[in-house]
């Protein structure tokens, strides 16, 4: 009976997985010579007008198209004329296509095209020479190694979660190392890159053999600064904690709106919002948070998706330098003072996001013992009834 009933569910998924009319390929990537779908080669979601480069199939599972030209940019795979059902991917020529993925990024050439509309297996074969390239090693999750992104065929790309440990780049099977952190040029094979732990986004040229980590870009973006796809970049000290002061959010688009985003290295494959304003805790599935117009510092972590929205109010209303924190650094208590506004909570902060205190003192001023908190940089997000101050702390 069981065998049955999984027979017969298999049969209902195979089915509806398998019922397009048609598979295309879209994106910047097809516009060669002013042929593509639409203006820029994104067409709208109109199934009586079909897209240009519609995939064959025998079977309805497997895609193919053959000999097409494409430009450097970004390509997805979309079933019926309709964003209500595509698949992108991360990797080039290969990969696994995911719904409503990141754009797959296509290296210029002419390519023989195939797609497995059941697992959301893609291949370009063709074009130039594309090199596998990993990063592998102790410091890297798996150890074995984590594929990266090229959109030239040139420099590969990586964006993760590093541990303390060692690292290493394989280009199609043979091994390559550096001595030095965060940037270094490799040699042999014997090298090993000494990582220290973070998340840093990872560049490295095949053909001078240049690597370098750095801390991720994180900006946002949306109507309420300028429109999707427009990026103001925060600042970061940490590669965790990210600020930025003074940012005038207005409404734009038609309709008119406020609406924002965080993402990441400026493009879509992470980012993190929530239907939440002035705070929340963003997440990849999150809708758009719902900003207001004026004028705020942001804070953002990347770890743990909260973020802050602080409204800068006239000097009459609240003065943001007449918070004060001393002594700082300390090694046994912090005050905490308000010249204007009474103090309605401290919360204390480690590197990492997580709270480590939280004090409620309802005056102009506060006492924090520090003395149980180990060493190092915290942050105190210093609450009125107005507006969030964050302050950087050090115990000493």
């Amino acid at each position: 009976m069981k065998t049955k009933l999984l027979y017969f569910i298999i049969c209902i998924f195979t089915t509806i997985a398998t019922n397009a009319q048609s598979i295309a390929v879209v994106g910047v990537a097809t516009v060669i010579k002013g042929v593509g779908d639409g203006s820029d080669g994104w067409p709208d979601s109109d199934p009586s007008t079909p897209d240009t480069h519609i995939m064959t199939t025998q079977d309805n599972i497997t895609f193919t198209l053959t000999g097409l030209e494409l430009k450097s940019g970004g390509l997805k795979f979309r079933q019926d004329g309709d964003w209500t059902i595509n698949w992108g991917g991360a990797l080039f020529p290969t990969g696994t296509g995911i719904r409503d993925g990141a754009n797959i990024p296509v290296i210029a050439g002419t390519y023989d095209l195939t797609f497995n509309i059941l697992t959301g297996e893609y291949s370009f074969s063709g074009g130039p020479e594309i090199f596998i390239v990993k990063i592998l090693g102790t410091a890297v999750t798996p150890p074995e190694g984590v594929s990266m992104a090229t959109e030239d065929g040139e420099t590969y790309k990586l964006t993760g979660t590093f541990t303390d440990g060692t690292a290493q780049f394989e280009i199609n099977g043979g091994i390559t190392g550096g001595s030095t952190f965060p940037s270094g040029t490799t040699t042999l094979n014997t090298n090993f890159i000494p990582v220290t732990a973070g998340i840093w986004a990872v560049s490295f040229n095949i053909t001078t053999g240049q690597y370098h980590f750095i801390y991720p870009t994180i900006s946002i973006t949306g109507t309420g600064v300028g429109g999707w796809g427009v990026d103001i970049d925060l600042e970061t000290i940490d590669g965790i904690n990210y600020t930025k002061n003074g940012i005038e959010i207005t409404p734009s688009g038609i309709p008119a709106s406020t609406e924002l985003k965080f993402r990441q290295d400026h493009a879509w494959t992470v980012g993190w919002a929530e239907a939440a304003w002035p705070t929340g805790t963003g997440t990849s599935i999150g809708a758009n948070i719902p900003a207001e117009t004026g004028t705020y510092d942001i804070t953002f972590n990347i770890i743990t998706g909260e973020y802050a929205f602080s409204k800068l109010l006239s000097t009459k209303e609240f003065g943001f330098s007449n918070f004060k924190a001393y002594p700082n650094p300390t090694q046994n208590n912090w005050n905490f003072t308000s010249a204007n506004e009474r103090i309605e909570s401290i919360k204390i902060v480690d590197v990492l996001g997580k709270n480590v205190m939280t004090v409620s003192p309802k005056t102009n001023t506060a006492n924090v013992d520090a003395s149980n908190l180990t060493s190092g940089m915290y942050f105190a997000q210093i609450a009125t009834a107005k507006a969030i101050e964050t302050i950087k702390l050090i115990k000493n």
